[in-house]
């Protein structure tokens, strides 16, 4: 039962009522101070004897101590962090941060193991391109503005040719500062084609999906998908 507060015996007593089970089924499920703490929540009510007596599951012991105490660390560790790192997230849907959900998880997550406050810097990689310079300089100014204040760059995946070239001015920015830089997808595509360019003087180095082309084609089209 969700509410916002653990639920008192009387109340508990008057659900069970109402739903026809007895009291100790109702599982009080209150406002936590964090999601990590639900399953510690749960755990202390006695879930897991419930599930494994009402659904006949054979297991042939509890989970082992040192795992619950382990996942109680993690939720303590979250509550307690206040060492801030800035990661920088360039890329093309910024303003929609449901689609990088799954990286911006796995960073917290990798922010959290080294006990990190993790504040993520969304910065569209359109506005670090030399073009916006000159229709609006302000959003250029700004985006590089916020890239200099991060600890580290990640670039993620993403489709067509619009704000390739702001990757590839991150990457550029990452390498030559030392800052730690992650590529994903097309963010590692970006790399290679920076990398390429300013490294091995490869100038016009580019994808063969954008720039077809190219006399360097350090990104090339997989046959088997295109057949």
């Amino acid at each position: 039962c969700r509410s916002q507060n653990t639920l008192q015996p009387g109340l508990k007593e008057k659900i069970a009522m109402f739903c026809h089970v007895a009291p100790d089924k109702v599982i009080s499920v209150y406002d936590c101070t964090s999601i990590y703490r639900v399953p510690l929540l749960l755990e202390s009510q006695n879930i897991i004897p419930f599930f494994t007596e009402r659904l006949g599951l054979e297991m042939k012991s509890p989970p082992a101590q040192s795992l619950l105490s382990q996942w109680e660390l993690l939720a303590e560790r979250h509550e307690n962090v206040k060492d801030e790192v800035k990661i920088a997230l360039v890329g093309k849907y910024t303003k929609f941060e449901d689609s990088y959900m799954s990286v911006t998880k796995a960073l917290r997550h990798a922010a959290l193991s080294e006990s990190k406050l993790l504040t993520i810097v969304w910065i569209d990689s359109a506005n670090l391109e030399d073009e916006m310079l000159e229709t609006d300089a302000p959003a250029y100014y700004e985006a590089w503005k916020k890239l200099s204040s991060c600890s580290g760059v990640l670039v993620p995946g993403g489709f067509g040719v619009r704000g390739v070239e702001g990757k590839v001015a991150a990457v550029k920015w990452a390498r030559e500062r030392m800052v730690p830089y992650l590529g994903v997808c097309l963010g590692l595509q970006t790399g290679v084609i920076e990398f390429a360019r300013n490294v091995l003087g490869w100038q016009d180095a580019h994808s063969q999906e954008f720039a077809p082309g190219t006399t360097h084609p350090v990104i090339i089209e997989m046959p088997e998908h295109n057949n």
